[in-house]
Order: C-alpha cells, then sequence, then structure tokens
C-alpha cells in the first residue's frame, strides 16, 4: 500500500490558481451556497414546507458542485461542456460513495478515511471523462493507488473547516438570539468557503494525477 502525501502542498496551491483565475465565478458560487446555508438552518421555521427546502437545497448543492467541477476542469485544459451537468450521475457518486465511506467509519474509522482517499476523484471523473457512475468511482480507485493519502488528508481537513464553524455556531448561540442571524451569515461563510475549497481541490487533484501519469507514459513509453 502506497502512503504518498506529497501532493498535498502543490494541489493547495494550484487549487488556490484556479479559484484566482475563475474568481468571479467562484464569488458567485461561494455566495449562493452561503445564502442556501442559511436557509438551511432556518429552514425548520418553514414547519412541513421545510422537507421541501432540503431536497431543493440538495439539488441547488449539486447543481453549484457541478459547476466548480467543470470550471477547474477547463481552466486545467480538460474541456467539459458547460450544459452537461450531470446532476443524477453526482448524486449518484456522492450517494454510493458516501454510504461506503459511512461503512467504513463505522466499522474501524481508518478504513472510512483510505476509502475518502481512494473515491475522492470520482466526481471530476465522472466529468472530464465522460463515464457511468461505477465507471467514475473505479476511475477514482485505479488514480489514487500511489496518491490516496494525500487526497484522504485533504478531504479530512476539509471536512473539519467545514463542520467546525457549523457546529460551533449550532451551540454558542441560543435560538431566538438577537446576534443569530449574524453567526448564522458567518459561520456558512466560512463552512462554504471550506466546501468550494474542497471541491475545487478534488478536480485540481484529478488534473494533477492525470498529468503525472501522462507523464510517465511518455517517458517509460
Amino acid at each position: 500500500m502506497q502512503f504518498d502525501a506529497s501532493l498535498v502542498a502543490p494541489v493547495a496551491r494550484d487549487t488556490f490558481v484556479h479559484i484566482k483565475a475563475n474568481w468571479r465565478t467562484f464569488a458567485l458560487i461561494f455566495l449562493a451556497s452561503t445564502t442556501a446555508g442559511v436557509g438551511m438552518d432556518l429552514s425548520p421555521a418553514l414547519g412541513e414546507a421545510a422537507l421541501l427546502y432540503v431536497f431543493a437545497f440538495m439539488f441547488f448543492n449539486l447543481f453549484l458542485q457541478a459547476c466548480i467541477i467543470i470550471a477547474v476542469l477547463n481552466s486545467g485544459g480538460q474541456i467539459v461542456p458547460s450544459r452537461k451537468w450531470r446532476i443524477a450521475s453526482l448524486f449518484g457518486v456522492g450517494l454510493v460513495t458516501g454510504l461506503g465511506i459511512a461503512f467504513g467509519l463505522l466499522v474501524l474509522v481508518l478504513p472510512g478515511i483510505f476509502f475518502v482517499g481512494r473515491w475522492f476523484l470520482a466526481a471530476p471523473a465522472l466529468f472530464a471523462e465522460d463515464i457511468s457512475v461505477s465507471e467514475a468511482i473505479q476511475a477514482s480507485w485505479d488514480a489514487t493507488e500511489q496518491h490516496w493519502l494525500a487526497c484522504s488528508i485533504i478531504a479530512v481537513a476539509i471536512f473539519l473547516c467545514q463542520g467546525v464553524p457549523l457546529v460551533a455556531g449550532m451551540y454558542l448561540v441560543p435560538e431566538g438570539d438577537i446576534t443569530r442571524i449574524g453567526t448564522l451569515l458567518v459561520t456558512n461563510a466560512l463552512s462554504q468557503a471550506a466546501w468550494v475549497f474542497g471541491i475545487a481541490a478534488a478536480a485540481t487533484m484529478y488534473l494533477t494525477i492525470g498529468r503525472r501519469t501522462t507523464r510517465s507514459a511518455e517517458i517509460f513509453g
């Protein structure tokens, strides 16, 4: 089993480069995701309509995820048709890998972290290679054999950066507090910034590993 974490820093740096190159797109995505996140926190006040908002929120997040992946892939020279959102397939990838990761975490934690790394590139592969859900999951598994640890480190770091602000906002500010809206804006902004960066990092990692594979093939024939 490979334990190569050398790509963490280069991928993080290149992710910032891609975001900067598409800053208008990413700014709009960040604002939209933050607004949706605040709405999600306030949705219980909608009563029975809250369930409808949850479904709308899930669909909207998948759409934003597709926008991020396409923007980074296009920026890296991997052209993807801008209207090929593949929302259903993206949902399938998230569902299958999410269940597998959750099972791994429940069993021993470490298997879950391993699965996070091996399936980190499934969503970018779905768009870049225009393949099915199962093929995208397999493509990610194959591509991350050497660099799964770097993928896991990035994924876990993003998960913590995304989750901690939300948990802090949930427990530190009582319901009905006059500062609640402001707190929700801040915590969701921090959380969504991490989420946007994480999706972009996955696409960047896909491009980086792909380039390394191509160079190796050219060198060794």
